[in-house]
């Protein structure tokens, strides 16, 4: 009976321990923070926003299409429909390029130094062309998801002729990743986000700068590199700027052509409705006329 009654003791205590362990493993589940989509990204396709159709062709010879794949990518990442451009040749000319969304304006530049969730656009003269025996004769354009530094390239990409053994399928379309070295031999474009205009009252701009409405009248602003971002009023405008932890930076009028240099990686900015913030300046006007 003694020796029972151990045997079940010792149960008992194996069952608290687990309990224990599970208790441990679930709380730490929950205090262990979440990748968010444009973290999973790096390693794969995900849909951050509502799946939208690139206009082009989804696969050709039963793979995919570098075009249609890195579109999406612009979308999903950034949330700019990008216009139809042609063969990826010819996506050199997005450079520079102004694309009015909703509230917002985005301009498009042009780079020789590679930059995360910038596009790798690839030119034909370029030696992984004619390695590929002319594969790549109408270009090739690519979506970089890591350039620790201006030489090492890893990209998430997409070509009509896949290595089905490699890489997987996203809506459809085939994609996989690719690792580039830059040099004098192989020299493309890296075509990114410069500045981003909202409602025509402030202008940002950073490397490949992010803007995401995520209220209303509230905007999450990132800047993918160089760790600062410049807000520079277009109008004489009220602006709210807080940090990512809700600190606030800067709150108040922001006078036309004067900018705020904030060497923050993620802001939030509160702009006021229009009629507020007329009926506010009108205030102050008419206050200073009879002074």
């Amino acid at each position: 009976m003694f020796l029972r009654h151990t045997i079940i003791t010792l149960n008992s205590m194996e069952v608290v321990i687990i309990r224990t362990i599970v208790v441990i493993i679930i709380m730490a589940s929950l205090i262990m923070p979440l990748s968010t989509a444009s973290e999973a990204s790096i390693d794969r396709p995900v849909d951050i926003r509502d799946f939208k159709t690139p206009p082009y062709f989804c696969r050709l010879f039963g793979g995919g299409n570098c075009v249609w794949f890195t579109w999406e990518m612009a979308y999903q990442i950034w949330g700019v429909c990008l216009p139809v451009a042609g063969s990826a040749l010819k996506w050199i000319n997005l450079g520079n390029l102004s694309i009015s969304q909703k509230d917002m304006t985005y301009v498009l530049g042009l780079s020789e130094r590679p930059y995360k969730n910038s596009i790798m656009i690839v030119q034909p003269d370029d030696s992984v062309s004619r390695r590929n025996r002319g594969l790549f004769r109408s270009g090739h354009v690519a979506w970089v998801v890591e350039a620790p530094d201006s030489k090492r390239i890893k990209v998430l990409e997409s070509s009509i002729f896949p290595n089905k053994s490699r890489g997987g399928f996203w809506h459809g379309c085939w994609w996989n990743t690719g690792y580039y070295n830059a040099s004098e031999a192989f020299n493309p474009r890296f075509l990114y986000i410069k500045s981003i205009q909202i409602q025509n009252r402030v202008l940002l701009s950073g490397m490949n700068i992010n803007v995401t409405q995520v209220a209303d009248r509230t905007y999450q602003v990132s800047a993918q590199e160089e760790g600062y971002i410049t807000i520079t009023g277009l109008t004489p405008a009220t602006i709210n700027v807080k940090d990512q932890t809700g600190d606030h930076i800067y709150s108040g009028i922001l006078p036309a052509n004067h900018s705020l240099y904030l060497g923050e990686p993620v802001l939030n900015i509160t702009l006021p409705d229009y009629k507020c913030e007329y009926t506010f300046l009108n205030r102050i006007i008419n206050t200073f006329k009879f002074i």
